[in-house]
Protein backbone atom coordinates (compact mmCIF):
# COMPACT_ATOMS: atom_id res chain seq x y z
CA UNK A 1 0.00 0.00 0.00
CA UNK A 2 1.36 3.37 -0.83
CA UNK A 3 1.22 6.62 1.32
CA UNK A 4 0.28 9.21 -0.90
CA UNK A 5 1.01 11.96 1.84
CA UNK A 6 0.56 13.09 5.12
CA UNK A 7 -0.83 16.64 6.27
CA UNK A 8 0.08 17.80 9.67
CA UNK A 9 -1.53 20.22 12.18
CA UNK A 10 -4.87 19.33 10.82
CA UNK A 11 -8.16 19.80 13.20
CA UNK A 12 -10.78 18.33 11.18
CA UNK A 13 -10.99 17.34 8.33
CA UNK A 14 -13.56 16.67 5.62
CA UNK A 15 -13.60 14.12 1.96
CA UNK A 16 -16.10 16.10 -0.23
CA UNK A 17 -14.73 13.69 -3.70
CA UNK A 18 -12.51 11.28 -4.27
CA UNK A 19 -8.87 13.20 -4.21
CA UNK A 20 -10.88 16.17 -2.60
CA UNK A 21 -10.22 16.53 0.59
CA UNK A 22 -10.64 19.80 2.77
CA UNK A 23 -9.40 20.27 6.52
CA UNK A 24 -9.21 23.14 9.17
CA UNK A 25 -5.89 24.03 10.16
CA UNK A 26 -5.23 27.54 12.99
CA UNK A 27 -7.07 30.00 11.22
CA UNK A 28 -7.38 28.16 7.59
CA UNK A 29 -9.38 26.45 5.38
CA UNK A 30 -7.46 23.82 3.10
CA UNK A 31 -8.92 22.30 -0.09
CA UNK A 32 -6.66 19.81 -1.27
CA UNK A 33 -7.40 18.51 -4.79
CA UNK A 34 -5.62 16.16 -7.06
CA UNK A 35 -2.55 17.19 -4.81
CA UNK A 36 -3.29 20.77 -5.79
CA UNK A 37 -3.73 22.97 -2.60
CA UNK A 38 -6.35 25.72 -2.07
CA UNK A 39 -5.49 28.13 0.83
CA UNK A 40 -8.67 30.18 2.26
CA UNK A 41 -8.92 32.54 5.01
CA UNK A 42 -11.45 32.12 7.34
CA UNK A 43 -12.76 35.11 9.55
CA UNK A 44 -11.74 33.77 13.46
CA UNK A 45 -10.43 30.50 14.37
CA UNK A 46 -13.06 27.74 13.99
CA UNK A 47 -12.48 23.60 14.24
CA UNK A 48 -15.81 22.79 13.86
CA UNK A 49 -17.01 22.67 9.63
CA UNK A 50 -19.06 20.07 7.85
CA UNK A 51 -20.24 19.41 4.19
CA UNK A 52 -23.94 19.24 2.68
CA UNK A 53 -24.21 18.75 -0.53
CA UNK A 54 -22.28 21.08 -2.49
CA UNK A 55 -21.62 23.78 0.45
CA UNK A 56 -19.17 23.39 3.03
CA UNK A 57 -19.68 25.11 6.66
CA UNK A 58 -17.46 26.70 8.84
CA UNK A 59 -18.41 27.81 11.97
CA UNK A 60 -17.77 31.38 12.96
CA UNK A 61 -18.83 31.00 17.12
CA UNK A 62 -17.86 34.56 18.06
CA UNK A 63 -19.95 36.36 15.90
CA UNK A 64 -22.91 33.53 16.30
CA UNK A 65 -22.72 32.97 12.49
CA UNK A 66 -21.67 30.29 9.83
CA UNK A 67 -19.27 30.87 7.13
CA UNK A 68 -20.65 28.88 4.09
CA UNK A 69 -18.26 28.19 1.25
CA UNK A 70 -19.94 27.33 -2.62
CA UNK A 71 -17.87 24.03 -3.68
CA UNK A 72 -18.78 24.36 -7.00
CA UNK A 73 -18.59 28.44 -7.19
CA UNK A 74 -14.83 28.98 -6.38
CA UNK A 75 -15.36 28.50 -2.67
CA UNK A 76 -17.40 31.80 -3.11
CA UNK A 77 -18.65 32.38 0.67
CA UNK A 78 -21.57 33.68 2.52
CA UNK A 79 -23.04 34.17 6.08
CA UNK A 80 -25.82 32.85 8.01
CA UNK A 81 -26.51 34.28 11.17
CA UNK A 82 -26.94 32.39 14.28
CA UNK A 83 -26.11 28.82 12.54
CA UNK A 84 -24.17 27.34 14.83
CA UNK A 85 -23.19 23.97 14.20
CA UNK A 86 -23.79 20.48 12.90
CA UNK A 87 -23.81 17.14 14.37
CA UNK A 88 -21.61 14.61 12.36
CA UNK A 89 -23.85 12.32 10.90
CA UNK A 90 -25.63 15.45 8.66
CA UNK A 91 -28.04 12.68 7.70
CA UNK A 92 -29.64 12.84 10.99
CA UNK A 93 -30.62 16.01 10.41
CA UNK A 94 -31.74 16.11 7.24
CA UNK A 95 -35.53 15.59 5.64
CA UNK A 96 -35.33 16.49 1.83
CA UNK A 97 -34.26 20.01 1.33
CA UNK A 98 -33.89 21.03 4.62
CA UNK A 99 -31.32 20.75 7.20
CA UNK A 100 -31.98 21.12 11.08
CA UNK A 101 -28.56 22.33 12.75
CA UNK A 102 -28.48 23.78 16.13
CA UNK A 103 -29.09 27.46 16.30
CA UNK A 104 -27.01 29.93 19.18
CA UNK A 105 -28.30 32.52 20.23
CA UNK A 106 -26.03 35.35 22.64
CA UNK A 107 -28.90 35.87 25.11
CA UNK A 108 -31.19 33.42 24.75
CA UNK A 109 -28.79 30.11 24.22
CA UNK A 110 -29.02 27.41 21.62
CA UNK A 111 -32.05 26.01 19.84
CA UNK A 112 -33.17 24.09 16.95
CA UNK A 113 -33.08 25.12 14.02
CA UNK A 114 -34.37 24.60 10.00
CA UNK A 115 -32.32 25.84 6.81
CA UNK A 116 -33.81 25.05 2.95
CA UNK A 117 -30.44 23.96 1.76
CA UNK A 118 -31.83 24.58 -2.14
CA UNK A 119 -31.92 28.03 -1.15
CA UNK A 120 -29.21 29.01 1.17
CA UNK A 121 -28.51 32.76 -0.01
CA UNK A 122 -32.41 33.89 0.43
CA UNK A 123 -33.65 31.65 3.58
CA UNK A 124 -33.63 32.82 7.17
CA UNK A 125 -32.83 29.84 9.79
CA UNK A 126 -36.46 29.36 11.58
CA UNK A 127 -35.93 28.24 15.19
CA UNK A 128 -38.08 25.84 17.22
CA UNK A 129 -38.68 26.04 21.06
CA UNK A 130 -36.47 23.07 21.92
CA UNK A 131 -33.26 23.69 23.66
CA UNK A 132 -30.52 21.85 22.01
CA UNK A 133 -27.90 23.00 25.01
CA UNK A 134 -29.40 20.65 27.70
CA UNK A 135 -29.54 17.40 25.78
CA UNK A 136 -27.49 14.56 23.86
CA UNK A 137 -28.21 12.60 21.34
CA UNK A 138 -30.56 13.85 18.15
CA UNK A 139 -32.24 12.51 15.27
CA UNK A 140 -34.91 14.22 13.26
CA UNK A 141 -37.38 12.21 11.84
CA UNK A 142 -41.35 12.97 10.06
CA UNK A 143 -41.19 16.39 11.39
CA UNK A 144 -40.65 14.65 14.68
CA UNK A 145 -37.27 15.26 17.50
CA UNK A 146 -35.85 12.02 19.17
CA UNK A 147 -33.41 13.23 21.69
CA UNK A 148 -31.75 12.06 24.93
CA UNK A 149 -31.89 14.09 27.69
CA UNK A 150 -28.74 14.12 30.51
CA UNK A 151 -30.85 11.91 32.98
CA UNK A 152 -31.42 8.71 30.68
CA UNK A 153 -34.38 9.55 28.95
CA UNK A 154 -35.24 9.20 25.22
CA UNK A 155 -37.82 12.15 24.44
CA UNK A 156 -39.74 12.26 21.13
CA UNK A 157 -40.65 16.38 20.82
CA UNK A 158 -42.60 18.16 18.12
CA UNK A 159 -41.07 20.55 16.41
CA UNK A 160 -43.83 23.46 16.82
CA UNK A 161 -44.34 23.07 20.63
CA UNK A 162 -41.67 21.47 22.35
CA UNK A 163 -43.89 19.09 24.09
CA UNK A 164 -42.84 15.80 24.06
CA UNK A 165 -45.09 12.49 22.26
CA UNK A 166 -43.60 10.04 24.39
CA UNK A 167 -40.44 9.85 26.67
CA UNK A 168 -38.93 6.44 27.71
CA UNK A 169 -36.66 5.67 30.40
CA UNK A 170 -33.09 4.20 29.21
CA UNK A 171 -31.65 4.52 33.47
CA UNK A 172 -32.51 0.68 34.38
CA UNK A 173 -32.77 -0.86 31.21
CA UNK A 174 -29.83 0.25 30.65
CA UNK A 175 -27.75 -0.14 33.49
CA UNK A 176 -24.20 -1.65 33.57
CA UNK A 177 -21.18 -1.87 36.41
CA UNK A 178 -18.19 -0.20 35.92
CA UNK A 179 -14.66 -1.87 36.51
CA UNK A 180 -14.92 -1.22 40.23
CA UNK A 181 -18.57 -2.96 40.40
CA UNK A 182 -20.03 0.53 40.97
CA UNK A 183 -23.89 0.31 39.61
CA UNK A 184 -24.45 2.95 36.19
CA UNK A 185 -27.27 4.54 34.97
CA UNK A 186 -28.58 3.71 31.76
CA UNK A 187 -27.71 6.74 29.03
CA UNK A 188 -28.67 6.74 25.35
CA UNK A 189 -25.44 7.79 23.37
CA UNK A 190 -26.40 7.73 19.88
CA UNK A 191 -29.56 7.51 17.69
CA UNK A 192 -29.66 6.28 14.37
CA UNK A 193 -32.68 6.22 11.56
CA UNK A 194 -33.70 3.29 10.21
CA UNK A 195 -37.23 3.76 8.77
CA UNK A 196 -40.25 5.74 9.47
CA UNK A 197 -41.17 3.45 12.21
CA UNK A 198 -38.02 2.24 13.87
CA UNK A 199 -35.47 4.23 15.46
CA UNK A 200 -31.97 2.29 17.01
CA UNK A 201 -30.91 3.70 19.97
CA UNK A 202 -27.27 3.10 21.46
CA UNK A 203 -26.97 2.40 25.38
CA UNK A 204 -23.65 3.24 27.07
CA UNK A 205 -22.39 -0.29 27.66
CA UNK A 206 -25.03 -1.83 26.64
CA UNK A 207 -25.28 -2.73 22.86
CA UNK A 208 -28.03 -1.52 20.78
CA UNK A 209 -32.34 -1.25 21.04
CA UNK A 210 -34.67 -1.37 18.65
CA UNK A 211 -37.52 1.91 19.59
CA UNK A 212 -41.01 2.51 18.09
CA UNK A 213 -40.72 5.82 16.81
CA UNK A 214 -44.38 6.17 17.21
CA UNK A 215 -45.06 5.31 20.80
CA UNK A 216 -41.56 4.60 22.38
CA UNK A 217 -42.27 1.00 22.80
CA UNK A 218 -38.53 -0.86 23.28
CA UNK A 219 -39.16 -3.45 20.36
CA UNK A 220 -35.62 -5.63 21.23
CA UNK A 221 -32.50 -5.15 22.33
CA UNK A 222 -28.35 -6.74 21.20
CA UNK A 223 -26.97 -6.64 24.60
CA UNK A 224 -22.81 -7.54 24.99
CA UNK A 225 -22.57 -7.17 28.71
CA UNK A 226 -18.66 -8.09 28.70
CA UNK A 227 -17.61 -6.69 25.67
CA UNK A 228 -20.90 -4.25 23.92
CA UNK A 229 -20.81 -3.50 20.85
CA UNK A 230 -19.98 -0.20 19.09
CA UNK A 231 -21.20 -0.73 15.71
CA UNK A 232 -21.04 1.19 12.81
CA UNK A 233 -24.05 1.33 10.55
CA UNK A 234 -24.17 0.70 7.05
CA UNK A 235 -26.91 -0.15 5.04
CA UNK A 236 -29.65 -0.88 7.28
CA UNK A 237 -26.81 -3.34 8.57
CA UNK A 238 -24.99 -2.73 12.00
CA UNK A 239 -21.51 -3.40 11.97
CA UNK A 240 -19.01 -4.15 15.18
CA UNK A 241 -16.36 -5.93 16.86
CA UNK A 242 -16.95 -7.36 20.61
CA UNK A 243 -16.90 -10.83 22.03
CA UNK A 244 -17.59 -11.62 18.52
CA UNK A 245 -17.32 -9.79 15.24
CA UNK A 246 -21.46 -9.41 14.62
CA UNK A 247 -23.68 -7.88 11.91
CA UNK A 248 -26.83 -6.69 12.91
CA UNK A 249 -30.15 -6.35 11.33
CA UNK A 250 -31.41 -2.45 11.96
CA UNK A 251 -35.22 -3.88 11.78
CA UNK A 252 -35.48 -6.56 13.62
CA UNK A 253 -32.36 -6.55 16.15
CA UNK A 254 -31.78 -10.33 14.32
CA UNK A 255 -28.30 -11.52 14.43
CA UNK A 256 -27.22 -12.11 10.66
CA UNK A 257 -23.50 -12.76 11.50
CA UNK A 258 -21.43 -13.92 14.52
CA UNK A 259 -17.50 -14.51 13.54
CA UNK A 260 -14.42 -15.02 15.90
CA UNK A 261 -11.79 -12.70 14.67
CA UNK A 262 -9.64 -12.54 17.68
CA UNK A 263 -7.08 -15.31 16.40
CA UNK A 264 -6.69 -13.37 13.16
CA UNK A 265 -6.04 -10.15 14.60
CA UNK A 266 -3.84 -11.91 17.37
CA UNK A 267 -1.68 -12.91 14.23
CA UNK A 268 -1.11 -9.80 12.68
CA UNK A 269 -0.02 -8.33 15.61
CA UNK A 270 -3.55 -6.08 16.45
CA UNK A 271 -4.88 -6.11 19.43
CA UNK A 272 -8.34 -6.66 19.89
CA UNK A 273 -9.11 -3.98 22.74
CA UNK A 274 -9.17 -0.10 22.61
CA UNK A 275 -10.03 -0.33 18.57
CA UNK A 276 -12.04 2.86 16.48
CA UNK A 277 -15.59 1.80 15.21
CA UNK A 278 -15.09 0.31 11.92
CA UNK A 279 -14.81 1.81 8.48
CA UNK A 280 -17.59 0.04 6.40
CA UNK A 281 -18.18 -0.23 2.75
CA UNK A 282 -19.58 -2.54 0.23
CA UNK A 283 -16.20 -5.14 0.41
CA UNK A 284 -13.77 -3.61 2.60
CA UNK A 285 -13.61 -3.39 6.52
CA UNK A 286 -11.18 -0.72 8.14
CA UNK A 287 -10.70 -0.46 11.99
CA UNK A 288 -7.81 1.27 13.91
CA UNK A 289 -5.85 0.06 17.04
CA UNK A 290 -4.99 2.73 19.64
CA UNK A 291 -2.17 0.88 21.02
CA UNK A 292 -0.94 -0.72 18.10
CA UNK A 293 -0.55 2.53 16.25
CA UNK A 294 -2.09 0.53 13.15
CA UNK A 295 -5.02 -0.03 10.60
CA UNK A 296 -6.28 -3.12 9.42
CA UNK A 297 -7.99 -3.63 6.45
CA UNK A 298 -9.90 -6.93 6.52
CA UNK A 299 -12.15 -8.50 3.35
CA UNK A 300 -15.90 -7.88 4.52
CA UNK A 301 -17.09 -11.42 3.02
CA UNK A 302 -14.27 -13.72 4.88
CA UNK A 303 -12.69 -11.27 7.79
CA UNK A 304 -9.37 -12.23 5.94
CA UNK A 305 -6.68 -8.77 6.29
CA UNK A 306 -5.33 -7.26 2.94
CA UNK A 307 -3.16 -5.40 4.76
CA UNK A 308 -1.84 -4.07 8.41
CA UNK A 309 -0.83 -0.35 7.82
CA UNK A 310 1.25 0.88 10.31
CA UNK A 311 1.22 4.85 11.39
CA UNK A 312 4.59 5.61 11.56
CA UNK A 313 5.69 8.65 13.56
CA UNK A 314 2.88 9.34 15.73
CA UNK A 315 3.51 9.88 19.47
CA UNK A 316 -0.05 10.09 20.74
CA UNK A 317 -1.38 7.18 19.35
CA UNK A 318 -4.24 6.79 17.36
CA UNK A 319 -7.64 8.19 18.98
CA UNK A 320 -10.78 6.41 19.42
CA UNK A 321 -12.97 8.56 17.96
CA UNK A 322 -10.84 9.11 14.54
CA UNK A 323 -12.43 6.42 12.90
CA UNK A 324 -10.43 5.68 9.61
CA UNK A 325 -12.70 6.32 6.24
CA UNK A 326 -12.48 5.06 2.82
CA UNK A 327 -13.29 6.70 0.02
CA UNK A 328 -12.97 5.45 -3.69
CA UNK A 329 -9.06 4.42 -3.61
CA UNK A 330 -8.33 6.12 -0.43
CA UNK A 331 -8.12 5.38 2.96
CA UNK A 332 -8.08 8.22 5.61
CA UNK A 333 -6.36 8.21 9.22
CA UNK A 334 -6.09 11.31 11.30
CA UNK A 335 -3.53 10.34 14.35
CA UNK A 336 -3.49 11.68 18.24
CA UNK A 337 -0.46 14.38 16.65
CA UNK A 338 -3.10 15.69 14.38
CA UNK A 339 -1.60 14.62 11.57
CA UNK A 340 -3.35 13.14 8.69
CA UNK A 341 -2.50 10.04 6.63
CA UNK A 342 -3.76 9.55 3.26
CA UNK A 343 -3.44 5.79 1.93
CA UNK A 344 -4.00 4.24 -1.86
CA UNK A 345 -5.65 1.67 -1.73
CA UNK A 346 -5.93 0.73 -5.21
CA UNK A 347 -2.92 -1.60 -5.39
CA UNK A 348 -3.22 -3.91 -2.57
CA UNK A 349 -7.14 -4.55 -3.94
CA UNK A 350 -5.87 -5.66 -7.66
Amino acid sequence: MILKYTIKQVFGFIVLAENTVAYISEDRLFVIKNQTQLDIKVPSKSRVFYAIDKFLFVSDIENFRTIVYDCEDNFSFSFVNYLSSMPLAIEDRRIDKYVFPNARFKEKGQFLGKLNINDLYNSNITTYPINYGLNGAWLILSEKCFLSHKDGLLACEYFETGLSKWQTDFTEFGTWYDYDGSKRNGSVTRIYRISNEIVVVELSQKGIAGVSAETGEILWQVNKDVEPVEPTLYNGVFYGFAEFYYEIDGVTGKLLRQQSYKEIFAQNNFRDYRLTRPCITEDLIAITSHYDNAILLLDKATLNVIQRIQIEGSKNGLSLTDTPQIHGNSLYQLDGDNTLHIFDIGTVLK
